[in-house]
């Protein structure tokens, strides 16, 4: 079947038949399938070619046509909403991964906003961006995973080396979501105490 196949039904020419009463006004028209003559409330609205801004087919007609048609090219309008599904997916994954930085210096300004506290991050967004592309946490050197909508360990966060500073550039760092989450009750020097403990403990 042509790509170029429609989604959706085609609607047939109809012949120049109609009557009117004596001021000249439609008092109806013939269908083009059924051929019998109608009200004009008989017919769906249309701003194609249908005479008197109304379709060829009476509604009658009009559903039965429809409903060959929907039958007749159902096989092919799943394959269309599969391939687009797919195409969308495709592309909002790429997109999310190209402004992944945008994106969380956007929530930033939100945050800082409602917090009241510093953010400048507006004035600094190619450097962030450059540091998001080199692909690393700058704490841990792991990999970062740019990919994952939903927040997985190595999604991409920014930290705040001192919160109360708030998000200015100077105070900024690009961490795993795992680390940032791990100091963000307790801080960097907590975090490294109990990792130590553990990693002691673990011998």
């Amino acid at each position: 079947m042509s790509s170029q196949q429609q989604t959706s039904p085609p609607v047939p020419s109809e012949p120049h038949t109609s009557d009117s009463d004596c001021s000249g006004e439609p008092l109806g028209k013939v269908c083009t399938v059924c051929g019998q003559f109608k009200a004009l409330d008989e017919y769906r609205p249309y701003k194609g070619e249908g005479r008197f801004g109304k379709r060829p087919l009476c509604k009658v007609c009009q559903r039965e046509y429809e409903s060959r048609w929907r039958s007749k090219t159902k096989e092919y309008r799943q394959a269309q909403r599969q391939k687009r599904a797919v195409e969308n997916k495709i592309y909002h994954q790429e997109y999310y991964t190209k402004h992944r930085a945008e994106s969380l210096v956007s929530e930033a300004r939100r945050r800082s906003a409602k917090k009241g506290i510093p953010f400048d991050l507006d004035e600094h967004l190619e450097e962030i961006r450059q540091r998001f592309e080199a692909g690393v946490c700058e704490m841990t050197g792991l990999q970062l995973d740019f990919h994952c909508r939903r927040i997985s360990w190595n999604s991409p966060s920014m930290d705040r080396i001192e919160p109360a500073l708030g998000y200015v550039y100077s105070n900024l760092r690009i961490v795993c979501y795992a680390m940032n989450a791990a100091m963000q009750n307790w801080g960097e020097e907590t975090t490294e105490m109990v990792m130590r403990a553990w990693l002691e403990k673990r011998g």
